[in-house]
C-alpha cells in the first residue's frame, strides 16, 4: 500500500508533513484527492450524530477556499471563522455562567411604530 493510501486507523497518527507537503508541490490533484479522502474519513469515523455537522462546517471551510485567491488568504479567512465561533462560544458559556448578567447586560431598540390604516376600511 502506498503513502497515497492510507486507512482510517492510520490516517490520523502517521501523517508525515513533509510527505504531504512535496506531494502538494508536485502534483496537487493527488494531494487534493488525499486531503479529501483523510477528511471524509475522520468525518465518517465521527460519532453518527456528529457527521451531518462537521459535513456541513467542511463545506463551509471548502467554500471560503474556493473563494479565496491564494493559499494565505484562505487560511487568514479560516482563521477568523474559527476564531468568531470561539467567540460566540464563550459568549454563550459566559452567559449560562452569569445568567442574571447577561439579561442587564441584553441590549433594547427602541423603534418608531407607524400606524397604517387597515386594509378592510381602505377598500370601502
Amino acid at each position: 500500500m502506498s503513502k497515497t493510501q492510507l486507512q482510517p486507523e492510520d490516517a490520523f497518527s502517521n501523517i508525515d508533513f513533509d510527505h504531504w507537503s512535496e506531494i502538494a508541490r508536485t502534483d496537487p490533484e493527488t494531494f487534493e484527492a488525499m486531503r479529501t479522502n483523510i477528511i471524509r474519513s475522520c468525518i465518517d469515523n465521527a460519532p453518527q450524530d456528529q457527521q451531518q455537522r462537521m459535513r456541513g462546517l467542511q463545506w463551509q471551510v471548502d467554500c471560503l477556499r474556493a473563494q479565496s485567491g491564494n493559499p494565505l488568504s484562505a487560511c487568514l479567512k479560516i482563521s477568523r471563522m474559527m476564531w468568531e465561533t470561539l467567540q460566540k462560544l464563550g459568549d454563550v458559556s459566559r452567559d449560562l455562567a452569569m445568567p442574571e448578567q447577561a439579561v442587564s447586560d441584553s441590549k433594547t431598540s427602541a423603534a418608531t411604530i407607524l400606524p397604517f390604516k387597515s386594509a378592510k376600511n381602505s377598500a370601502k
